[in-house]
């Protein structure tokens, strides 16, 4: 039985290889304090969406997917606090998470009595969320900073989580230059 050799250089480029298959993506870690991602996606209508369009308001980033049942019980919840604040002062904008276009237009369309947009998401703002699990729900602030991140839901937490909203309501707005200058 003949035996083959494996080079040295061989053996370097798979290692190189299996590392850039493996690595996590860099842009995806996100931290309370700091700017959110600015892109959220597309509009059933083809639209983008970013959070600095909404400089002024309050911005509540929710990531939820069809068979994602506890995301159904929140998305009611945001709508509502969507209604009660006003699109004057909050932007609630739900992103499907890595769902195909046609799933992503069609749960929409069933949900489209809810007071929230609806943005697809094909992978890429999901990763620079670092979105690991769902529901997954971002509170940005008028200046663009993350103010709060949460993973998962239960009705427990809902008086916690409209707490964090109001804080971020009340809040001055400062841009980002602004508080990054005065620091």
């Amino acid at each position: 039985m003949k035996r083959t050799s494996v080079t040295t250089p061989a053996i370097a480029f798979l290692f190189a290889l299996l590392c850039l298959l493996f690595a996590g993506p860099v842009a995806g870690d996100i931290k309370i304090g700091e700017p959110a991602p600015d892109y959220l996606g597309k509009t059933r209508e083809n639209e983008k969406v970013y959070i600095s369009d909404h400089a002024g308001k309050v911005v509540v980033v929710n990531f939820w997917a069809t068979w994602c049942k506890p995301c159904h019980k929140e998305l009611p919840v945001l709508s509502i606090i969507q209604q009660k604040a006003g699109h004057d002062r909050l932007e609630v904008f739900s992103v499907n998470f890595q769902e195909g276009g046609r799933t992503f237009r069609k749960a929409a369309e069933a949900l489209s009595d809810l007071d929230v947009t609806f943005l697809r998401d094909t992978g890429s703002i999901s990763r620079s969320y670092d979105v690991e699990a769902l529901p997954f729900l971002v509170i940005v602030g008028k200046n663009g900073l993350v103010k709060h991140m949460q993973t998962g839901y239960a009705e427990s937490e809902i008086p916690s989580m409209v707490a964090r909203i109001n804080e971020a309501l009340v809040e001055e707005y400062t841009s980002s230059e602004e508080q990054v200058e005065a620091q």
